[in-house]
Parts: structure tokens; sequence; C-alpha cells
């Protein structure tokens, strides 16, 4: 339910406030807010705040959310979204712009209607029914209060739950943002523990915070545009660990233009000359010229067992597996680098990137590859890139997840000393736990150590 009291806002105000709103009231027009959503749109949350842990300060956080999705309305005002959200985030212990190290993959599903009723298939959006707009006109000034829900995370494991909030808001009029008009809303929520997800007492004890958030909505197309959110929280989690965070979240919607896939593809494989191969379905397949492939321990991953997860349901548009691509033809993932499409956007497999046995140290051989991998790269500007680092299942599943993203995380580093923005950048180590080879024999093995680069479609 959504409370709403015209003209009023709830907190003190001066006579001469009080007096300018009601001047301003004679000018401006009443907005029926019917949110939309774009049909394909990137969303990106960057998130600075300090943290301590038991009073003790441990630096500034920066965390990122990323995820393109695509809205259908399934009936007038109603949209079903679907799409990939990824989570990095680490404490940064600089001023510097840094790469950073992924720590959460998902799907999401979820349907949201023109009021911004939220009903969600998993764990994203984290904040639900937020924001929420009247089923009546307002004008500047007209204040109103509805229930929102917020998602949390247990540190140490998997587990989720919900937090039933509730949201004020003001609508503040309109204003201009990047030479778009926009309408403008201020938002205030406390976050507190009312105890109705049963999974909250696995997580926390108790929860103490106050958010104040800055909301602005294309006038027109009665998008979202961008949420600025200063916030201080306090959490006790369960076993008595004491955490604070303050900062501020910003969050950006923007409609997006997909890649020209097929000339990326083209001018990727050709940029590089001899020892590029492209992949493709067999029906498809074109001879880009190949290479003699190298010889010797390869160490890093490519390509992603989550692929057979995340295709398009249907066949005839969505992109092969890398598994599909491999037991098709293998000795396209023996060139130096293999391109080839996948549902989240083009992927370079580099197939012979050689490191010290066990280590997280490149063999200057193979600078000369990542020179042309890093130009390759310039040709592509904006869109993010994913650097997914694998090995051979041998040792402990724990020192290989170490070891790849130990590796992952230096051919970020080199590609940054060659020019690109260290903030294009996210990366993961996913250790043996997606083979496209063999693992009983060497030349399985030596298929599952690479490294993937992924140009997202965002």
């Amino acid at each position: 339910m959504i409370k709403v009291l015209k003209g009023r806002i709830m907190t003190k105000k001066t006579g001469f406030i009080l007096i300018s709103l009601l001047f301003s009231f004679l000018w401006a027009e009443s907005v029926q807010f019917a949110f939309r959503l774009e049909d394909e749109y990137r969303m990106t949350e960057r998130a600075d705040y300090s943290k301590k842990v038991n009073g003790s300060y441990q630096g500034y956080v920066n965390r990122q959310i990323r995820g393109v999705f695509k809205s259908e309305e399934e009936k007038p005002g109603v949209f079903h979204v679907t799409g990939t959200w990824f989570r990095a985030q680490e404490i940064r212990k600089n001023g510097l712009l840094n790469a950073l190290p992924l720590d959460r993959v998902e799907k999401a599903e979820f349907i949201q209607d023109s009021l911004g009723q939220t009903r969600a298939m998993g764990d994203f959006p984290v904040l639900r029914n937020f924001p929420r707009f009247p089923s009546e006109p307002v004008s500047p000034g007209d204040y109103w209060e509805a229930p929102m829900e917020m998602v949390i995370f247990d540190p140490s494991s998997d587990l989720t739950a919900e937090l039933s909030l509730y949201c004020g808001y003001t609508y503040k009029g309109t204003d201009v943002y990047k030479e778009r008009s926009v309408h403008v809303i201020e938002a205030q929520y406390a976050v507190r523990n009312r105890g109705y997800d049963g999974n909250i007492g696995l997580i926390i004890d108790d929860v103490q915070g106050s958010h104040k958030v800055t909301l602005m909505i294309d006038s027109v197309t009665m998008s979202p545009i961008l949420a600025r959110d200063s916030f201080h929280e306090n959490w006790v989690y369960r076993g008595g660990r004491q955490e604070e965070y303050k900062g501020f979240n910003l969050v950006f919607y923007e409609g997006i233009t997909g890649m020209n896939r097929p000339a990326v593809l083209d001018s990727l494989v050709q940029g590089y000359g001899d020892g590029a191969v492209l992949a493709q379905r067999p029906a498809d397949k074109a001879d880009y010229g190949q290479a003699d492939p190298s010889s010797g321990e390869s160490g890093a991953d490519s390509g992603s067992g989550n692929d057979s997860r995340e295709r398009d349901s249907s066949p005839e548009s969505a992109p092969p597996t890398v598994q599909e691509l491999v037991a098709e033809d293998q000795s396209l993932f023996e060139e130096d680098v293999t391109v080839y499409e996948k549902e989240e956007g083009i992927a370079l497999s580099l197939n012979n990137l050689h490191f010290v046995p066990d280590q997280a140290v490149i063999l200057s051989q193979d600078y000369p590859l990542l020179d042309k991998i890093a130009s390759m790269l310039k040709q592509v500007p904006d869109r993010t890139l994913l650097v997914k680092g694998h090995t051979a299942d041998i040792g402990t599943m724990e020192s290989q997840m170490v070891l790849s993203q130990e590796r992952a995380k230096v051919v970020v580093d080199e590609l940054v000393k060659r020019g690109l923005e260290a903030d294009r950048f996210v990366y993961i180590g996913l250790g043996g736990s997606e083979p496209i080879g063999d693992n009983r024999v060497e030349e399985g093995r030596k298929l599952n150590r690479r490294v993937e680069i992924i140009i997202m479609e965002d």
C-alpha cells in the first residue's frame, strides 16, 4: 500500500521555504509517473565507502555491480526482464581506479510494472519495489510512502535473505541532467531488521542504517537514468562480527547499442594475423588462416562451463558453447588465439600463453602476444572486459582457484601496462572447474590451461 500526502513534506521547514514551495506550485504541472524500461539496457552500480570491522578501520571498498538486461512488455505496463549480472569488489589500497576481482555472477529474471512493483526470481535486483510510484498524479512537493525490500548476503556463504523496509519519497520537480529533461525525486529509507524472512537470523543479529537517494527519471521516456545514494550502515553479523559502512552509491541506467558482432569478430582475427582463428558453428565456418600451435605448458583458462547454462533457449540464435566448438574441431584451440562468440559478448581464448609452472608469472617470450592482444582490444573501446583464468584439474580445488585468479590478474596488469584502462576490467579465477579437455591426458590438460578475455555486450 502506498500512502500519499498531497503537498506535504514530512520534515520541519522554515516559513520561507514553505512560501517558496507554495509559490512554485502555482506554475508546476502534476505528473503521472509510469515507469518504463528500455528494450535493452545496461545497469552499472558503483559504490565507494569506508569499512570498519569491530571498530577497526579497514580502508575504502570499491564495489561494482554490472548487468545487461532485455526487457519485454508482456502486457501494458508489465515488463519481463532477463539478463546476467556480476559483482566485483575489493578494499582499495590507494586512490587509483583498479581492475576488480569478481565474486558473484548470476542470471537475473524479474517482473516489474509501471509503478515500480517488483517480483524477482533470484537475488537481483537487490532493492525490490524501489522506487515505487503512486497511482495518481503528483506535483512538486508531494510526499508518498511505500514498502520495499533489500536482499542481504551472508559474507561467508551463498545464503541470502530479504529485509522488509519502508521508504518515503518527495517529488522535487524537473531539472536538466546531461542535456536531458529529468524528473527529480528524493527518497529516504532506514535499514532495520523487522524479522519477516526466516533466513535473516542466520545471517545477522542486527542492522541499523539510513539512506538518502536522489532519483532522476527521463521526462520523456519515463526510463530511469540515475540514482545517487548516500548511506551509513551498521551491521552485526551472526557470531558478533560488527561492520560499519559509510559512503555513496551511484546507479546508472543506459540504453545500449549492441556490438556489430560480425564486424568485430572479423576485425579481431584479421588484426591479429597468423596465429588467430575464428571458431563458429560448423555450417558457418570461415577460414581466417592458421599458424602452427605453440608448444610447452600454457597457463590460464578460457571458455565458460557456464556456457551451457547461459545459452539462449533458441538453438538457432544461441552461439555454440566452447565445449561444442572443441568437440567439433579441437585444433581451433591449439592456435595462439581463438576468437568466438558467446551470449554475453565476444571471447578471445589465449591458448598458448606460457607461465612459470605453478606461478602467476608470464614468460617474457609471450610479451609480443600480449602486445597484439592489447592492440586488438583497443579496437573495441569502452566495453567491459572480463578476464577468466583456468587451470588443469591438478592439485586441490583451492590451489587451482588461487592460481587461476592470480594468473587472470597478471594478464589484466600486463594489458593495463599496454594502455588499456584498468577500470574496464573485471577478472575471476575458475581453477579446473570448467574443463574443455580430458584432464587424464596431457593434451587435454593443455587445452584446459588458458585465459579467456570476453568483450562484454555492454
